[in-house]
């Protein structure tokens, strides 16, 4: 197995966030990043191995394809995005001493500057969508909540972390490597088990995640994890955003079950990781290759035949692979239904 995954098991004891240790993102250890072990989500829908057909460019795909990339452009990732939200931080202090002061005379110019700068955050902006958008519906004004609502739905798409549908595998300890398929809900992000073990069989949830902006939520942004010069070198980013998640964590045998606190961290655009924070658990995902998903569903169904249950044939593992596969970018529907995320 690639060392492209990892992950990271704790003392049984509860533990601050703060306690929380992060130095993984500090390893020298070099990043496999062979295409052979795990591949983008660019290129995930091109697997022979499961004659999967790619979809058709039609005129309404390439229109949209076209108008994601001209709303992608409207906005910074990465270091200029945390740099931007460094500086708004900075002007919105910066305002606030002023007015407890008394000095009137310069904020608006500042206003203005703080204003010029979050039309650049995609997050920020998606959050004033959905605010506009229930304040319109609210007043009975549909025709100007779907224009707000259609707004959204484009700025959504240019969010990282809502662009992670689909097959990802990591390392769950001492149960070994496992696939999860991630989906959302609205802007909750759901990890299901596609292969499972003792504690948390195949078909549970792994985890959830809170994707709503932070000020639409009520709730406080959790802030980047700040990394090291090195490990910024190696991940390409001077931090990693994260957000607010529940984690399932169970006895053998799928009995006392329950829900702890997590976090998802988002490491780049190909990997993500999820913190158990309570046991000081983290696991590492990224891609699978086509032979390492058939792979897996094959030895899971090998274990379940094992216990006296039907396995399934390759026919069934390609149906199964290909819905998991339904929700992943390039399959989504072109006139998919508004409820979609909200």
């Amino acid at each position: 197995m690639s060392a492209s995954v990892y992950s990271r098991r704790g003392t049984q004891r509860s533990i601050a966030e703060d306690d929380f240790n992060f130095s993984y993102f500090d390893s020298s250890e070099s990043i496999d990043r062979n295409p052979s072990s795990f591949i983008s989500p660019a290129n995930y829908l091109a697997l022979e191995a499961f004659a999967l057909e790619q979809p058709n460019e039609t005129p309404v795909r390439q229109r949209r394809i076209r108008e994601e990339h001209e709303t992608r452009k409207r906005f910074v990732y990465g270091n200029e995005l945390l740099e931007l939200r460094s500086k708004v931080k900075s002007l919105k202090e910066k305002m606030k001493r002023m007015r407890q002061q008394g000095t009137k005379s310069k904020l608006s110019e500042l206003f203005q500057e703080i204003k010029t700068l979050l039309v650049r955050d995609a997050e920020y902006m998606y959050g004033q969508a959905l605010a506009l958008t229930e304040q319109a519906r609210l007043e009975n004004r549909e025709e100007v909540a779907q224009k707000y609502f259609q707004e959204g739905k484009r700025i959504r798409s240019c969010l990282p972390h809502f662009s992670i549908e689909g097959l990802w595998v990591g390392k769950y300890g001492d149960h070994g490597y496992e696939m999860i398929n991630v989906t959302y809900v609205g802007d909750t992000l759901i990890a299901t088990k596609v292969t499972g073990d003792k504690n948390v069989p195949r078909g549970e949830i792994s985890f959830t995640a809170d994707l709503r902006p932070s000020f639409h939520s009520g709730s406080a942004a959790l802030a980047p994890i700040e990394l090291s010069q090195s490990a910024s070198r190696q991940w390409g980013t001077k931090g990693l955003m994260r957000f607010p998640g529940k984690g399932q964590v169970a006895a053998e045998g799928y009995v006392n079950e329950k829900w702890v606190d997590g976090q998802l961290i988002m490491v780049g655009e190909e990997y993500f990781s999820f913190a158990w924070l309570p046991i000081g658990c983290q696991i590492f995902f990224g891609r699978p290759s086509p032979e390492l998903t058939l792979k897996m569903i094959r030895q899971c169904n090998e274990g379940m035949a094992e216990k006296g249950r039907a396995a399934h044939d390759l026919r069934t593992m390609r149906a199964y692979v290909s819905k998991c596969l339904e929700v992943t970018e390039q399959l989504l529907d072109d006139e998919i239904d508004g409820d979609h995320f909200q």
